[in-house]
């Protein structure tokens, strides 16, 4: 398994400065990484937030869980993807890339297998108790397994399950004295599944940043992995050829990244960068004697960005403050539902992080390399318009016009939310610890 990255850094330190190789991104060769964290989460029943200032991953034997309004999302072998949300929990039984091994205890979770790499080997056990039954992985493929009772539910792909094959979908009622895959109708409006498809399209728009930076730089790739993107704390799936996943957002790998053609940075999504208050908004008078504009910087604030692996300082840019701190006017709810759009909050055409880093590239922009017109960083699956300031009600998923159709429109129109200035300052919030 050490090959394949000694490989990937050998064939890039050919055609890229040696520097940037260690400065800008670190590879992971374990899996057990926590991605993303929202509400409730506990690891080894201690709290837990992912930030884009820390790294937090999983040991062997530690139990990751999520409360009533927890979300979370850990990375497995290159391109494997698990995603839960309330009261679930897992326990990490091996990190190792080639025998990853996990235990489902409560609840449910969905897993995205976007490539599964020659020599990697994942498999899942459901329930706690010696001798669970398994869930292997084979393939590409996206399913669900519920702990209680135990069930595995595939929707693309198939997986290997107590001896049986189960493939597109079909369910498998696992412990029982025969085994039957019978077909089944995933509901694709509760809330387990809409976090894991707003975090596959913020997987894509990740990847493909990070390929095209790659791609541009005249790296190349040998092999598949996870790359660090430092001034966001996030890991980015880069494959070395395109892939579609699970959810249909394409992964363009670095020997691919001159497809891409979307916004040639990444901002972290809500709620993992944690805002500094330096410019807070000011209130109006309660008896106004003439009308107050509100300073402009009051409604922007500084967020990291991964814009290229050519940098050497960390680069900063300026969007709206509304679609990154809480209990704003425009903010993004930040209950359950608020965090990434329950089944009841999903309505009409929706435009999500990768839809709209992609379908606004080429848009008037103001001052900032590669900005739309409106901040990046909001939003989600609620029907209101969130790539810039929103509307209360925008949600996890981040960016973008809630209809398609105000992508051409009003998505350009709005100055309160625009990307202002980008800096090579190196603010706290941005530097890696």
């Amino acid at each position: 398994m050490s090959s394949r990255f000694t490989l990937f850094v050998a064939a890039t330190a050919l055609a890229m400065p040696t520097q940037l190789l260690f400065a800008q991104y670190t590879i992971s060769v374990h899996s057990g990484q926590i991605q993303y964290t929202s509400g409730a989460v506990t690891v080894g029943g201690l709290p837990i937030q992912k930030t884009t200032t820390n790294i937090l991953s999983l040991k062997n034997g530690e139990v990751l869980a999520t409360g009533a309004d927890g979300a979370a999302e850990v990375l497995m072998t290159p391109g494997v993807f698990v995603r839960m949300v309330s009261d679930s929990s897992l326990r990490m039984d091996s990190i190792s890339l080639a025998d990853t091994r996990v235990t489902i205890l409560t609840g449910a979770v969905m897993v995205e297998c976007a490539e599964l790499i020659k020599g990697d080997n994942v498999t899942f056990f459901v329930g706690p108790v010696p001798g669970a039954p398994s869930v292997e992985l084979r393939k590409q493929s996206l399913f669900r397994i519920d702990a209680q009772p135990p069930k595995v539910s595939v929707l693309r792909g198939e997986v290997f399950a107590g001896g049986v094959t189960v493939t597109k979908d079909k369910m498998l009622a696992l412990g029982l004295p025969v085994l039957q895959p019978e077909k089944f109708r995933l509901n694709k409006q509760d809330d387990l599944y809409l976090f894991s498809e707003a975090r596959s399209a913020d997987s894509a728009y990740a990847s493909n940043v990070v390929s095209q930076s790659v791609y541009n730089a005249g790296g190349t790739c040998l092999g598949s992995s996870w790359y660090y993107m430092n001034p966001v704390g996030m890991y980015a799936y880069v494959p070395c050829d395109a892939y579609a996943g699970m959810f249909g957002y394409p992964f363009y790998g670095v020997n691919y990244g001159y497809q891409y053609f979307g916004i040639p940075y990444y901002c972290p999504p809500p709620g993992i960068f944690k805002p500094s208050p330096k410019y807070p908004p000011k209130p109006l008078p309660i008896h106004p004697a003439a009308p107050v504009v509100t300073p402009e910087r009051s409604s922007l604030i500084k967020v990291p960005a991964f814009v290229s692996v050519l940098e050497t300082k960390p680069t900063t840019m300026w969007v709206s403050r509304a679609t990154y701190v809480p209990n704003m006017p425009g903010a993004a709810n930040q209950s359950l539902s608020g965090v990434y759009g329950a089944a009841s909050a999903r309505g009409g055409a929706t435009v999500n992080r990768y839809m709209a880093a992609t379908s606004l590239h080429g848009a008037p922009s103001q001052a900032g390399r590669g900005a739309s017109s409106q901040g990046y960083g909001g939003g989600g699956y609620s029907g209101s318009a969130h790539y810039g300031g929103g509307s209360a009600g925008s949600s996890y998923s981040g960016g973008g016009s809630s209809h398609v159709s105000a992508v051409s429109s009003s998505a350009v129109s709005s100055s309160s939310a625009v990307v202002a200035t980008v800096s090579t300052s190196s603010p706290a919030a941005s530097s890696h610890k």
